[in-house]
């Protein structure tokens, strides 16, 4: 298994290396993640809360039903191979020990106390040390592994929400730092772990530790619990961010300029600031310590360029501030002598690395990647070995095979130069003048391509009385794509970093009319090869040679001496179409592959029965040139309708192959095309797509609050005389309601109306069919209260309005959720009554009697328990338990008024109880999109379906429930049996006594 695990993790790193080389992928934006963004801010908003200036929060779970599986082995394993790791080296457990015991005295982590209250949610994380030999503070760091999980399960971090990025650019924190005369750097002491988690979440980051009473030797396995925000979880960068930001907006009226500079200036738990005076630095300095101690969190190892400030932090004898006699530091990965203040970069690791490993292609890669230069100071020298890993790559061979013989003086060569970094060192100011006195800003930018790399590099150009200087901003740099452009692609390329890749044809329009959206071509100017900066990207540049090459510290000389002689307007004109067209031609060849190609010529077939035949007989023939199972015999419907399917997708694709690119790259059509106006979409089989269920059907309401109406009969009284059943639906629960009522008069129906308000509330939306005789009451209901003498009862109809809809004539589909209903009235008094007559009395009886079993039948059951005793039915929306026509026992309840109270919120918890799963198992489940009526009892039957199993003499509502185990089908091939699991064992029953629920799994 280890083997397989390994071969994919290779293969996926291939794939995305190779996509990394590719033009496609440059620029390209991650999905839209906008909405789960808002959920995971809005799960914050509402959990946040401070507690003695230490705030606390919940982790944002993707959902609050999420469930965390039980990794406890997992987490035990991984534990006893850290304790292997402790054996081998006993410094090493004395630190993590040490670390372990530090965090409980500070109450970052406790125990777990086996006797206290299991959470809904329990995970146990593996564990482990970072070592970081050149921190100034914390050598060892225990980070989790929250990503760890089970085949076939879900890890912590898969269950929660990574929340947006709220941090600013790298980029951008270190351009700004460069703006400023005096700057300073501080971090959050122990950031993540100021921040406390709420008591409900701690027992998803549950632990493996040594027992106080045990010693390595013999170990006894003690389960702590985080008490703050980890290392590891994927969520925790955002609770961070968010929490300082939060904790920033309580003070923006008290410290304006400082939590202006702490909401920019922060990165993570990194303070990057800058100011134009110390006196303005020291105030933020003052400020931003007594803000931040506010929320638990402190400001240490504070540092700066300016000798005043340190002396500041000095005086003030911060305990964490970085000694003043230590004049290197680190910004942001970067190198930084203080005294100086200049960049600087020490290479002194990747030398190590290198020669403690053997020269393959992962070795190249890792080497490479370990050189951190975000602003591209050292882009002529990297560029050398992206190039050469881009041709290690397109030799194809293994990760961990030697360099090959032609690549190895290349890559040897490169990395000897590595000892050299240390002698180049840029100044961190841009400026060495006061920039205040300056009266012209300029930005010059520099593009360049060759055949394996492009780039550009960015100058600020400044004035100061009468000089004129330059500086250095940032670079950029690409190797050439995989895929082969032409030099000026290439050079457009370098002109716009970044762009996307699309289709050809619009290649060239588009990146030209992006670059001048954000540029004017008046300011587009060509430079020669031999004074051009980013040459020396295209060109690589040795170590040596770039220390002192002044064209790329400060561009070339006339960019100073502001001669521009040398310097030639650009020409603006359109490119060449026949440049284009020939080169269009060469694209289309290139890719007439993807072309749909027919299996079959269409014009050889003189009628379509023969074409669906000959279709189908070839792709069983490649089916079965693919697959060990054989496919013989006479074609099938299945096989028949394949074919048709595949013909229609094809004269699709060949008439509107734009419209069907552009609906699948989610793009508009053409306003051009015939499909405009019709809001076309692509599915799979060319089914309509259904509207979603309307409001009123799947909203949280009380029972019979939304109703439907219909009518039922005529039926012959033993007198003689005929009566008609009215049938209110209730449109949520799908409880029903009858009343027998002697006429289809309005009279009657009215009357009919109010005892069902009276018994069941009053209603405030009622759908119906078009029926004559319910338009005429509509008009009636108005003056309903009229018929009321009552004051009160006229009081609460006006108070709760009621709204008649009906449903549009000729479609009685749309009343369909009452229509079912009024089936299955007619078929129990049908089986009921047979061809006897009742009284009226009698007839009532049993239409009452009817309304219970209907209302008492399940329309759903409890996924994770079968074999659940009380399914959910209407009936326990209506009196919150089944409905019996049985007599209940004779009981006499308490009726004291605090038994009365109890059981009346017993009975609020319990209604309550019945929405949720209503909402999660019966909601969730309705199918909303169009499918084909339901075939008979032998098709509509599968493995693990719950049925109603019937039984003779036994009333329905009291059916047993079961799980189909095993399909048992006749000669025909059609299902005639079922094995069902029940609660007692298993029984073997015909499908004619098998009834599907309504909501099926």
């Amino acid at each position: 298994e280890s083997i397989c695990s390994n071969l994919l993790v290779e293969e996926k790193l291939s794939r995305t290396l190779e996509s990394f080389w590719n033009i496609e992928s440059l620029g390209v934006n991650s999905p839209d993640e906008r909405l789960e963004n808002e959920e995971a801010l809005r799960l914050f908003e509402n959990s946040i809360q401070q507690n003695n200036d230490r705030y606390e929060v919940r982790l944002p779970w993707i959902n609050e039903n999420v469930i965390l599986h039980d990794n406890y082995a997992n987490a035990e394993r991984r534990f006893f191979n850290l304790l292997k790791q402790f054996h081998s080296n006993l410094n090493f457990y004395k630190e993590y020990k040490q670390v372990i015991n530090d965090q409980i005295k500070d109450g970052i982590i406790e125990k777990v106390d086996p006797n206290a209250t299991r959470g809904e949610r329990i995970y146990y994380i593996p564990h482990r040390a970072v070592l970081r030999k050149n921190h100034s503070s914390t050598k060892l760091r225990v980070v989790y592994d929250a990503s760890s999980k089970d085949k076939n399960q879900k890890s912590l971090n898969d269950c929660l929400l990574q929340g947006p990025n709220l941090v600013p650019e790298l980029l951008k924190v270190l351009l700004k730092f460069r703006l400023h005369r005096i700057v300073f750097t501080a971090d959050i002491q122990k950031a993540f772990l100021q921040i406390s988690v709420s008591c409900e979440d701690r027992d998803a980051m549950r632990f493996l530790w040594i027992h106080d009473d045990s010693n390595l030797s013999n170990p006894k396995v003690q389960i702590y619990r985080m008490c703050r925000v980890m290392f590891g979880a994927k969520s925790s960068p955002f609770l961070l961010s968010a929490c300082i930001k939060h904790h920033l907006r309580k003070f923006e009226s008290e410290y304006p300029k400082t939590v202006e500079l702490l909401n920019n200036y922060m990165y993570v738990d990194d303070f990057i600031c800058g100011t134009n005076t110390e006196m303005e630095a020291i105030e933020v300095y003052h400020n931003a310590n007594t803000i931040m101690k506010k929320a638990s969190m402190t400001l240490t190892k504070w540092n700066s360029n300016s000798p005043v400030l340190r002396k500041e932090y000095e005086t003030d004898k911060h305990k964490d501030s970085t000694p003043l006699c230590d004049s290197s530091s680190k910004v942001l990965g970067l190198e930084w002598d203080t005294r100086k203040d200049v960049f600087s970069f020490n290479a002194q690791d990747i030398i190590d690395f290198i020669q403690e490993n053997e020269q393959t292609k992962r070795c190249v890669l890792k080497a490479v990647s370990r050189i951190f230069d975000p602003l591209g100071f050292l882009a002529p020298y990297v560029i050398q070995a992206k190039v050469l890993f881009q041709d290690l790559w397109l030799t194809g061979i293994d990760w961990d095979k030697p360099i090959p013989l032609e690549l190895q003086s290349k890559w040897i060569k490169w990395h000897e130069q590595l000892k050299e970094l240390p002698k180049i060192q840029i100044p961190r100011w841009y400026f060495c003048t006061d920039v205040e006195t300056s009266h012209e800003w300029e930005l010059h930018c520099f593009n360049d391509s060759s055949q394996s790399a492009y780039g550009s590099v960015v100058y600020l150009k400044f004035s100061h009385l009468d000089e004129t200087k330059t500086a250095f901003v940032i670079s950029k740099s690409r190797v050439a794509p995989l895929k082969k452009l032409s030099l000026p692609r290439l050079e457009l390329m370098a002109a716009l970093l970044g762009a996307r890749l699309i289709a050809w044809k619009t290649f060239v329009q588009n990146r030209v009319a992006e670059i001048q959206e954000k540029t004017p071509p008046e300011v587009w100017n060509h430079c020669p090869g031999c004074e051009n900066p980013s040459d020396k990207i295209t060109r690589g540049l040795s170590v040596k040679n770039l220390v002192n090459d002044q064209v790329w510290w400060h561009g070339p000389p006339w960019l100073i001496q502001q001669d521009t002689s040398c310097v030639s307007s650009y020409d603006h004109s359109d490119p060449d179409p026949l440049s284009i067209a020939s080169e269009e031609r060469i694209i289309t060849l290139a890719t007439s592959a993807e072309s749909v190609e027919p299996v079959l010529d269409i014009q050889k077939f003189s009628n379509l029965h023969k074409l669906l035949r000959v279709t189908a007989y070839v792709f069983r023939f490649v089916k079965n040139s693919r697959s060990e199972e054989k496919t013989v015999g006479h074609l099938s419907t299945q096989e028949l309708s394949s074919a048709m399917d595949y013909w229609i997708k094809l004269s699709q694709f060949q008439c509107f192959s734009n419209e069907i690119n552009c609906i699948k790259c989610n793009k508009c059509i053409d306003k051009s095309s015939k499909l405009y106006g019709l809001n076309p979409k692509i599915d799979e089989k060319g089914k309509e797509i259904s509207a979603p269920l309307p409001p009123d059907r799947v909203e949280k309401s009380q029972p019979f609050e939304v109703s439907g109406i219909d009518f039922a009969g005529p039926l012959i009284l033993r007198d003689g005389s005929k009566v008609y059943i009215a049938l209110f639906t209730c449109a949520v629960t799908r409880g029903i309601h009858l009343e027998l009522i002697t006429s289809l008069s309005a009279e009657c129906f009215i009357q009919a109306f109010r005892r069902f308000i009276s018994r069941r509330g009053v209603c405030k939306i009622i759908y119906s069919d078009n029926a004559k005789i319910l338009k005429r009451a509509d008009k009636e209901l108005k003056y309903l209260y009229k018929l009321c003498k009552d004051e009160n009862v006229s009081r609460f109809i006006v108070n709760n309005g009621i709204t008649w809809k009906f449903i549009v004539e000729g479609a009685p589909w749309w009343g369909g959720f009452w229509e079912r209903l009024v089936r299955s009235v007619k078929t129990c008094l049908k089986r009921i009554l047979g061809k006897s007559s009742l009284t009226y009395e009698e007839l009532y009886t049993v239409l009452v009697e009817i309304e219970a079993v209907i209302n008492s039948r399940p329309i759903t059951y409890l996924y994770s328990n079968v074999n659940e005793p009380d399914p959910l039915s209407p009936s326990h929306f209506l009196t919150g338990s089944k409905l019996t026509v049985l007599p209940s026992p004779n009981t006499v309840p308490k009726s004291s008024k605090c038994d009365l109270i109890k059981r009346w919120k017993h009975r609020l918890i319990l209604l309550d109880h019945f929405w949720k799963r209503f909402y999660k198992e019966y909601l969730l489940e309705l199918r909303s999109a169009m499918f084909s009526k339901i075939p008979k009892n032998s098709g509509q039957f599968k493995i693990n379906d719950v049925v109603l199993i019937k039984e003779d003499n036994v009333k329905r509502c009291n059916w047993k429930l079961g799980r189909i185990k095993t399909l048992f089908p006749g000669r025909d091939g059609k299902i005639r049996s079922c094995e069902i699991q029940v609660a007692n064992g298993t029984l073997r029953r015909p499908i004619e006594r098998l009834y599907n629920l309504e909501v099926q799994d």
